[in-house]
């Protein structure tokens, strides 16, 4: 999986050891503990995201909604995509699979274009394309912003209201933008 920044509750998460103690059992996560403790994170981090401004909410969901898009263009497929901050971002999106280099460039830089700069997006398309690289995926990045920028506002407006989406919602909304784009054409 590819992220575009860290996230401090999905680390929590995978590390959190939630065992039974019955004796035909013992050491078997329990899904219903499981379930419990990642039930309490969403909690937590519908709690948190309440404590942001309305602007920020805007503004970081189109950041994250232009990386979904430019991911859906370039051909790559998103895991899970949040607006709920965590201590080192206001937001991330999560790739299935690797984007080669210069596409990963693209989806990089793509989120300053459309919803102000992010250095740690520059330092990423930096290490994938080199300096001679960057004005190239700049210009691919304003591209898709200019043709896919209904696209980006819808998926945008999902997340400022769910602040998380997660593969099958994400799926499900790429069918039905590209699917209604196609018929238009």
């Amino acid at each position: 999986m590819i992220r575009t920044s860290a996230s401090h509750s999905a680390r929590w998460r995978s590390t959190v050891p939630v065992e039974t103690s019955s004796a035909a059992g013992a050491g078997d996560r329990s899904s219903k503990e499981v379930d419990d403790v990642e039930a309490a994170l969403r909690e937590v981090e519908r709690s948190v995201a309440l404590l942001i401004d309305g602007e920020t909410v805007r503004q970081t969901a189109m950041h994250e909604a232009a990386h979904v898009v430019t991911a859906w263009v370039l051909g790559g497929a998103v895991e899970r995509v949040t607006i709920v901050p965590s201590p080192s971002s206001l937001g991330l999106t999560t790739l299935s699979g690797r984007l080669p280099p210069t596409e990963m460039a693209v989806f990089a830089l793509i989120g300053s274009l459309v919803a102000g700069e992010s250095p740690r997006d520059d330092e990423i398309a930096l290490e994938h394309v080199g300096v001679d690289g960057v004005a190239e995926a700049r210009a691919r990045a304003r591209r898709i912003a200019e043709d896919h920028g209904t696209a980006i506002e819808t998926v945008a407006g999902r997340l400022a209201s769910s602040r998380t989406m997660e593969k099958a919602e994400l799926e499900a909304l790429r069918l039905e933008l590209f699917t209604l784009r196609a018929a238009g054409d």
